[in-house]
């Protein structure tokens, strides 16, 4: 016979857990069935009757297993190959973007990015990282050493919304507010002589506007400030988008540990068009007369807060 016998499967013993579906006639004397498994086990064994006999040969076992976890990092750079190859983009004008092995230099390792500032390489470059289209939430984590005689600001390190079919629709909106369907920025940047202490510059939708051109907010950290001071720091930075239509959209920023900014209930867009994705080192520190070096080292986006930060 090719067809037509009453066949059911069945799933016993162990504790692989599931679902045996009704039986397929395939019509070339063979039947199939569906295991959709539920939970993770132990083997269990799939059984079979035929027109109400039981299978007597040797019985298959089938044991479900845990998913691969995702995977938690999306990017990470230590320098140690002494390359700049791992960024999407790279500005190689005027030596802003470079790899130093000078030991005191580097915070791990043997290599680490060194960005050269002053008043010819500091008005604008940056590298960049695009990890398109891009996620609700993205922790960043990096090593940190600002010579400590800067006491000019400028932009340094920012995590971007751009539209996930448009990587660059984040660029060239200096005093535009966001519309909530075109974009958002967040940068971290040192403070400067009269107002000392790290910040976070952003943009989104429902920052403070007092005219046109409308720049980005300061967000300031929480007493006592931390400042760049020519030792290494550890910076971890959290930006999670808000839901559509809601404002719980949060940014967090931590200094060696400690968390000096937390800011919530903010609102960056209006369409799941806008995620987060794209990191970019800056050198846009206008006006400089004297030229000032910024270290980094251990660089990391991740999809999940490391352990402690969650």
């Amino acid at each position: 016979r090719t067809g037509g016998a009453a066949v059911a499967f069945t799933a016993t013993g162990g504790t692989s857990a599931g679902q045996v579906s009704s039986s397929t006639d395939n019509a070339d004397g063979t039947y199939s069935a569906v295991f959709t498994a539920t939970a993770a086990g132990s083997p269990t064994t799939i059984g079979a009757t035929l027109n109400g006999v039981a299978v007597t040969t040797t019985l298959p076992t089938l044991t479900v297993s845990d998913p691969p976890p995702t995977a938690a990092v999306i990017f990470e750079d230590d320098f140690e190959t002494q390359s700049l190859s791992s960024w999407d983009q790279v500005d190689t004008s005027g030596g802003k973007f470079t790899i130093t092995t000078e030991p005191e230099n580097v915070r791990d390792g043997a290599a680490a990015l060194r960005i050269t500032l002053n008043g010819s390489t500091g008005t604008a470059g940056a590298i960049n990282k695009w990890f398109m289209p891009g996620y609700e939430e993205v922790w960043l984590v990096m090593d940190v050493k600002v010579d400590p005689t800067l006491t000019e600001t400028g932009h340094f390190a920012g995590l971007q919304g751009h539209r996930t079919d448009n990587q660059y629709s984040a660029y060239g909106q200096a005093g535009v507010r966001p519309d909530g369907q075109d974009f958002f920025q967040s940068m971290m940047d040192p403070g400067w002589a009269a107002r000392p202490g790290w910040y976070l510059y952003s943009y989104w939708m429902e920052m403070e506007c007092s005219g046109s051109p409308c720049y980005g907010n300061n967000i300031l950290q929480d007493a006592p400030r931390i400042s760049h001071d020519g030792s290494w720091q550890r910076f971890v930075r959290r930006i999670r988008v808000n839901t559509v239509g809601q404002a719980d959209g949060l940014e967090e920023l931590w200094i060696d540990g400690d968390r000096k900014i937390l800011r919530s209930s903010v609102r960056f867009r209006d369409t799941a068009d806008l995620l987060v994705n794209d990191l970019a080192l800056f050198a846009y520190f206008p006006g400089l007369t004297g030229t000032y070096y910024v270290y980094v080292d251990n660089v990391q986006v991740r999809s999940s807060p490391l352990p402690g930060f969650d």
